[in-house]
């Protein structure tokens, strides 16, 4: 049997061959298979050219304009996304939501996104809430890059980290910054009566005495301030004692041992810290909001007052709402409250006959019972350790060696808990020295803060996955590796959830775990010997 060859097979393709001879072709390969194959590579091959020369003069090829052809979503990609909306649904409820309008009361519009969140976070609800804000966010971070890593499909996810560093940035971008005077001085630092600042003042001292006036906001680290001047700005305060006797034309945040306030604020008050003391002749335009053991408030509230503290005397004007929550309320006869009151304690209020109030004091009478009584905690519990699983899921695809460097290391429990025990020490002794100290030594605290957090949090999921590889024996994959870890997890969270071992539970857990870490980095520090030809190592 005669074949026909390439060139006639290709005009025949391209519609060139004469008709006659194109029929004779056609009734040939239905009975020739040799004949039907080079027509099916001939034809493959033209297509493959034509794009080829088409993409050419294209701006963007046709095919990587085509949508992805859709694939099935596995299992782990439905998981890491529910744990995700799980995380972001309780991270809007329990933190958000509630403090979003006492946020605004209290004017921390602030100046940059960052500010308003470290006031919401840090400094509003105490460092548990801190804790809580930044498990769920990164919860909702980690879901995200889990979903992307374990799909396998990396570029698809270049625009997601696109945007979410955009995010980051936007979140620390100040607005225009303006220049500001900064005093370091190892003992005293005063502004004499008469002296103008005319844009902000920072000041690093022992002991700070304002008497002139500033026109922008006064920042102070040290032991002990005393505004008697005019501040047109804001006070930032941060150390053992703060006395206010001056006007302050705008918003007072402090965070000290003692606040005195003898003069008038214009705007906002927040205290953090055991006592504050407001007195008779002082007087707030906006609302107070004060954090600490014991309060004193004899002066006049414009709006809201909020309290949280330890012991509260009220003897004051109060403009608007009053929401108190004190282990021992006292509202003496020259108090007054034109707006609601609501009071939540242990411990029934003492109310004067003689105090005035718009309305009758809401008493709501706090009978604690154990937290694992509530549905709530269980909640919690569960979405404590989503997180650290998909932390720990994160690592493991990361960096598996690394990850079970760590884990080896944790077989070695004694020296991992003698490092532990030094590493955290020193390092929180360093931090809070370079923070106090000065004021250019609060970036390298900060950058420590931020290394320590993340190899705080870790420590549990290496010793998670020891005690599942002791549980469930030796791994053989990372699909192993997961599933103990999983199991681990959720052992630590039991025993961390006893109220008698709890404490115990988990200082062992990150004594343990950090000191793996340091461990492992120690080990992988060390100059290894270049092995000969033969296998053995010099020395």
């Amino acid at each position: 049997m005669t074949h026909f060859d390439e060139m006639t097979c290709l005009l025949y393709l391209e519609g060139q061959l004469e008709r006659a001879r194109a029929l004779e072709l056609a009734a040939h390969a239905e009975v020739c298979a040799d004949c039907r194959a080079l027509l099916r590579v001939l034809e493959r091959e033209s297509q493959l050219l034509g794009q080829a020369l088409v993409e050419e003069d294209e701006t963007v090829p046709a095919r990587l304009l085509a949508p992805p052809a859709r694939e099935a979503v596995p299992w782990s990609g439905i998981l890491a996304f529910g744990f995700t909306v799980a995380a972001a649904y309780t991270f809007w409820t329990s933190i958000v939501e509630p403090w979003r309008q006492q946020l605004s009361q209290a004017g921390f519009g602030g100046s940059n996104l960052l500010t308003m969140l470290f006031f919401g976070g840090v400094l509003w609800k105490g460092w548990g809430a801190m804790l809580n804000t930044l498990e769920y966010g990164a919860m909702m971070i980690l879901g995200i890059l889990a979903l992307g890593l374990l799909r396998r499909r990396w570029h698809r996810w270049t625009t997601v980290a696109v945007v979410m560093g955009a995010a980051a940035a936007a979140l620390t971008l100040p607005p225009a910054v303006s220049a500001a005077e900064y005093h370091a001085h190892s003992s005293f630092y005063i502004l004499a009566s008469g002296e103008v600042v005319k844009n902000d003042l920072i000041v690093t001292a022992g002991t700070a005495r304002i008497d002139g006036t500033v026109e922008g906001d006064l920042i102070f680290f040290g032991r002990s301030l005393t505004i008697n001047g005019h501040v047109m700005g804001d006070v930032l305060g941060f150390g053992q004692s703060v006395r206010v006797n001056g006007p302050v034309d705008g918003n007072v945040r402090v965070c000290s041992g003692m606040l005195l306030l003898g003069g008038p604020v214009a705007k906002n008050v927040t205290s953090f810290g055991q006592t504050v003391e407001f007195d008779v002749r002082s007087q707030v335009g906006g609302s107070m909001m004060l954090f600490g053991a014991a309060a004193t408030l004899d002066g006049r509230i414009g709006r809201d007052l909020t309290a949280y503290v330890g012991r509260d005397v009220l003897n004051g004007v109060v403009g608007g709402n009053a929401q108190l929550r004190a282990g021992r309320l006292t509202i003496g006869p020259t108090a007054e409250i034109n707006g609601k009151a609501s009071y939540g304690g242990q411990r029934p209020p003492e109310v004067s006959p003689q105090a005035k109030l718009a309305s009758p004091l809401e008493v709501h009478i706090v009978h604690r019972r154990p937290d694992y009584a509530s549905p709530r905690f269980y909640l919690r519990q569960f979405l404590h350790w989503c997180a650290a699983f998909l932390f720990g899921l994160l690592i493991v695809f990361l960096m598996p060696g690394f990850f079970s460097d760590v884990v080896r290391s944790t077989e070695r429990a004694g020296i991992s808990f003698g490092l532990g025990l030094i590493v955290l020490v020193a390092g929180f002794f360093f931090v809070i020295l370079s923070i106090l100290l000065a004021l250019i030594g609060l970036p390298v605290g900060v950058v420590i803060l931020f290394l320590y957090v993340p190899a705080i949090y870790a420590a549990q999921v290496f010793v998670g996955a020891f005690v599942g590889g002791k549980l469930l024996g030796p791994t053989a994959s990372s699909g192993d590796a997961l599933g103990r870890l999983a199991l681990g997890l959720l052992v630590i969270r039991v025993l961390g959830g006893i109220p008698i071992l709890r404490v115990f539970v988990w200082i062992a857990v990150i004594l343990w775990g950090v000191g793996a870490l340091t461990l492992a980095l120690y080990d992988r520090s060390r100059t290894r010997p270049a092995p000969l030809a033969g296998g053995q190592a010099i020395g």
